[in-house]
């Protein structure tokens, strides 16, 4: 199932949920349902299987079968209502653009750390939040030194956007990149300090370490630091998020997601799942590769374009 069929290539399409394809797992639930007055056995199985197949996930796929069991609708109008409540319910609330609609951040500078696995877009995602945040004093740290293309990357949008980038080719400590960038930050009275991080294997020991010593080396400098930690998650890889969330959380406390590749027939179903079981809410959403191809996740108009298609 594409659940994020819904989903269309441009964020004006996103912007109105009207142009947006029309084609969902929703649909696919629809027609097990609409010929029956009752919801069997059968049919709480074929919608289990659709709901599995769209990477929701078999926690949350439980969740969303024993609520209807429990409800007992009849017919499809009164198991959409059912639905609908029960996705609202499971997608964790972002309160806020925090970051881009407070002027005034609470703490100076505020200090972004963001991190994912190589190829979900980690690089990219940070140089479409820095776009939005050009209006502030921000900067960037390429504490990437894992990858070398992803420092020299990240360097491009630097100099395309006209944001330092803290770099070091004759180091490949990350933390030592860390320390320069935090103490260029403080000495500039940034704004805003955006850390991009290798993108370590989730199932690799010792990457996964080193961000505990970055995490240490920011707080030498800003004991409350990082301020948000985003963690970035391709939304064609299905189930395998979900190990992903669990291994990065268990290393650092994960404050939002953004989820990339959204503009392809991407399997984002994780999304609704993820949200439930680890309590993380979704900040942005990649529809491109454009500066402003990556938008705040809108929970309402999201849940809205799935239902009033069908």
């Amino acid at each position: 199932m594409n659940l994020f069929k819904i989903f269309s290539r441009t964020s004006e399409k996103y912007s109105s949920h009207k142009s947006l394809p029309k084609k969902n797992f929703l649909q696919t639930i629809k027609k097990y349902i609409t010929n029956h007055t009752k919801i069997d056995e059968q049919i709480l199985e074929n919608i289990e299987e659709i709901l599995l197949s769209a990477d929701i996930g078999i926690e949350t796929t439980q969740k969303i079968l024993d609520n209807i069991q429990k409800n007992s609708p009849k017919g499809w109008e009164n198991t959409k209502i059912a639905l609908k409540k029960e996705l609202t319910v499971l997608l964790k609330d972002t309160l806020s653009e925090k970051i881009i609609n407070n002027t005034n951040t609470p703490h100076t500078p505020h200090v972004i750390l963001v991190v994912g696995v190589n190829g979900v877009g980690k690089t990219t995602t940070i140089a479409k939040i820095a776009a939005k945040l050009k209006e502030k004093k921000i900067i960037i740290g390429a504490a990437d030194t894992f990858r070398a293309a992803a420092v020299e990357q990240i360097q491009i949008w630097g100099e395309k956007l006209a944001i330092p980038v803290i770099a070091n080719t004759k180091t490949k400590d990350p933390k030592a990149i860390v320390y320069d960038t935090i103490q260029y930050g403080l000495k500039k009275s940034s704004d805003i300090i955006i850390i991009d991080t290798a993108g370590r294997l989730h199932n690799n020991y010792n990457l996964m370490q080193e961000l505990s010593g970055i995490k240490t080396t920011i707080q030498k400098l800003i004991p409350q630091a990082p301020h948000e930690t985003l963690l970035v998650l391709d939304s064609t890889t299905g189930n395998n998020a979900f190990t992903q969330t669990a291994m990065f959380q268990q290393k650092l406390p994960i404050s939002s997601i953004v989820m990339t590749k959204l503009d392809g027939s991407a399997k984002g179903g994780m999304m609704i799942g993820i949200c439930d079981q680890y309590k993380i809410p979704i900040q942005y959403v990649g529809l491109g590769e454009n500066e402003k191809d990556l938008q705040f996740f809108d929970k309402k108009k999201f849940i809205d374009s799935l239902f009033d298609s069908i």
